[in-house]
């Protein structure tokens, strides 16, 4: 069974703050408080790591701006662009890739080489590019 880790940022430090569902089981209110930073942490940008890395072997985190070029074996995909943009979102069923400009959702073995270039709480701009 994987460990199933989550981030989430500190409104102290502005850093991310990493830490496992593991950690909060049977744990105090106190413990988790002093631990992972109780009401320090911005419940907004909280995130799931997926479980997957992206081609430079980073791990992708629900709420990560990913791109790439081709999906399936190389093909493209319909439109003109060079690349694609897509953002880590959880659904009832799974983690899913979800493409901004048709709002369509893929599974990410659909994703050829896809490497992530930010996420949705710092790098918002990435989507309007």
């Amino acid at each position: 069974m994987r460990k199933i880790n989550f981030r989430c940022k500190s409104h102290v430090t502005g850093e991310w703050v990493y830490f496992s569902v593991a950690l909060l089981l049977g744990a105090s209110a106190e413990y988790i408080h002093n631990t992972i930073g109780g009401d320090k942490l911005d419940a907004t940008t909280l995130g799931m790591d997926t479980g997957l890395k992206d081609m430079h072997g980073a791990i992708i985190y629900e709420g990560d701006i990913l791109e790439c070029k081709t999906y399936c074996g190389g093909r493209k995909f319909s439109g003109e662009h060079d690349t694609y943009r897509f953002v880590v979102i959880f659904q009832t069923d799974g983690f899913k890739a979800q493409r901004q400009d048709y709002k369509s959702f893929y599974a990410f073995s659909l994703l050829d080489e896809p490497r992530c270039i930010g996420n949705i709480y710092e790098n918002p701009e990435l989507l309007t590019k």
